[in-house]
């Protein structure tokens, strides 16, 4: 999909992915390995994809991206760059997509899982009994798990949004249902 706005003044690229809730969660800790997965994945100037795509590569000037589990039905993941002047949506779009291929291949380090872990648990209110107990149950394997379960491209929504002059070449490179 692809939008343009004249209050647009730099193109972003967002994925939604569709994932469980909380409440629909049908595994055990599932929900709580998304929340922290996307931490150690997309949240944050120390995460993976900060730091490929800001740091090393230099192609985004921001990522961003989270677990939103708290509806009833459904919840996302969604995953948003903004590109340097001069980048394609495309080249960042491909960059994000062999990110993602790294996580769901080498899997999430259990030094970044627990490191998120501990940022999660010291930020969130501790009003609910079990929740920190959850945190704290999940293993790297059970992140790795969901990422590869939901970081479905053929689940997901991209979306570029555009500068209104920007030139309307600028796609998402291939339909879900075209990616292989």
């Amino acid at each position: 999909m692809v939008l343009h706005d004249e209050r647009v003044a730099k193109a972003v690229f967002r994925r939604s992915y569709v994932a469980p809730s909380y409440q629909s969660a049908k595994a055990d800790g599932e929900a709580e390995a998304l929340d922290l997965m996307m931490k150690v994945f997309a949240s944050g100037s120390t995460s993976t994809l900060y730091k490929a795509l800001v740091v090393d590569q230099k192609i985004a000037s921001s990522v961003s991206g989270y677990y939103g589990g708290h509806g009833l039905d459904y919840g996302k993941i969604v995953i948003a760059a903004v590109p340097v002047p001069g980048v394609e949506l495309k080249t960042l779009e491909a960059a994000i997509d062999a990110e993602i291929a790294k996580l769901i291949e080498a899997g999430v380090a259990a030094a970044d899982l627990e490191r998120s872990q501990e940022r999660l648990l010291k930020s969130e209110t501790q009003d609910i009994e079990n929740w920190p107990k959850e945190i704290a149950k999940v293993t790297p394997d059970a992140a790795t798990v969901v990422a590869r379960k939901y970081l479905n491209i053929d689940a997901s929504v991209t979306g570029y949004l555009l500068p209104e002059k920007q030139a309307a070449t600028a796609t998402p490179s291939k339909a879900p249902s075209d990616r292989s």
